[in-house]
């Protein structure tokens, strides 16, 4: 999976959610309808105002998070994928992901986002443990997730990813590893496993469930890509494993971060703002910098890393067209030296407790 100068990865964030999680992410709202619906037609605008700037780009991948996008108008967000599939030019192989909680899965929503025909689900659950999801006060439970599976196979959607969370208050080895158990039983090809943040569990507890799922995982046949996906049958995420090769990235929506034309930027986080703003790109974006030479090594080395291949100093030097630089080393040296990172020969990996740290932060 390679890219080229021209190739481009979407983000489009829709930040509203039915419930404002426990442990959850700035930016978040729980509005209305009538407020979600605002939202939808502020970020087509957006859209339709840098579809001449995109003229010469190829979209290899384009990824709708948030929040839980899957709680919007289905039909509403169906049209806007639909109009990005007009307007935008789409590699043949372009991976549509969107991330759903399993209490939305349903004929209405499946037939309405057809329309813009997504290729693949990431169904935000969790976990399989009634108290868990209570904990982190989810607005679903376990028979939602199960049909929400039933229905994905009844309209023959199987490019599903499960995004599991592990550190959770009150969580046991045990329970986790009933979670993972039952996730596999649900037959997904992809599954992702991230950490609670700010959940007040130890670091060395959070390192156990790490490489507890890493390896029953691996007993049963999922392998890891990156430092916090696992897949069968090699059904990488496409948005994420081009990501971490260095395309470049274009976030559309509230608070979304764009790596893009040289430049680094983020649109506002006033709701206010960018629905009054977002068919004027200049007016919500905020910060703007130069990805100066620095800012693209250290980009180039995190990302790599979140690899399970890592890189060779030659990557390095048929990126950037120069050797690595002595600040890299001694960064990669220092990594070595702290357990974190591994070289063999020429290749710089991480080491399973380096993939740990990378994705705890």
């Amino acid at each position: 999976m390679e890219y080229t100068s021209k190739d481009i990865l979407l983000y489009l964030n829709i930040p509203f959610c039915l419930r404002t999680p426990a442990y959850g992410r700035r930016h978040l709202l729980t509005g209305p309808g009538e407020a979600r619906a605002e939202y939808l037609q502020a970020l087509e605008q957006e859209l339709l105002s840098v579809a001449e700037d995109l003229a010469g780009c190829t979209v290899q991948a384009v990824y709708v998070g948030g929040g839980s996008p899957s709680i919007v108008s289905a039909d509403g967000l169906g049209h806007l994928l639909l109009t990005l599939r007009r307007r935008l030019h789409l590699s043949a192989a372009c991976e549509v992901s969107l991330e759903a909680i399993p209490n939305t899965i349903g004929v209405p929503s499946l037939s309405g986002w057809a329309a813009g025909h997504p290729t693949r689900i990431h169904l935000n659950i969790q976990s399989i443990n009634p108290q868990e999801l209570k904990t982190l006060n989810c607005p679903f439970g376990v028979q939602d997730i199960q049909n929400a599976i039933l229905y994905l196979d009844k309209f023959h959607i199987n490019n599903v990813n499960l995004n599991l969370t592990y550190g959770i208050p009150g969580q046991t080895r045990i329970t986790w590893k009933q979670t993972l158990r039952s996730a596999l039983e649900l037959e997904p090809f992809h599954i992702t496993i991230s950490p609670l943040p700010a959940a007040g569990v130890g670091e060395e507890e959070q390192w156990e469930y790490y490489q507890l799922a890493c390896e029953y995982l691996a007993e049963n046949g999922f392998q890891p890509y990156s430092v916090n996906q696992f897949t069968v049958n090699r059904a990488y995420s496409r948005y994420h494993y081009l990501k971490y090769l260095g395309c470049p990235v274009m976030g559309l929506g509230l608070d979304a971060r764009s790596v893009w034309d040289g430049y680094v930027y983020t649109n506002t986080s006033d709701y206010r703002r960018y629905i009054l703003h977002s068919a004027q790109p200049q007016e919500i974006i905020e910060n703007p910098q130069k990805a100066g030479s620095a800012y693209q090594s250290d980009r180039f080395l995190y990302h790599r890393l979140c690899l399970l291949d890592g890189f060779t100093a030659r990557d390095y030097q048929e990126t950037f067209g120069c050797d690595l630089p002595e600040e890299a080393r001694a960064r990669l040296a220092q990594w070595q030296e702290q357990g974190l990172l591994e070289q063999n020969e020429d290749r710089f990996r991480l080491t399973l407790r380096g993939r740990f740290y990378w994705k705890r932060g």
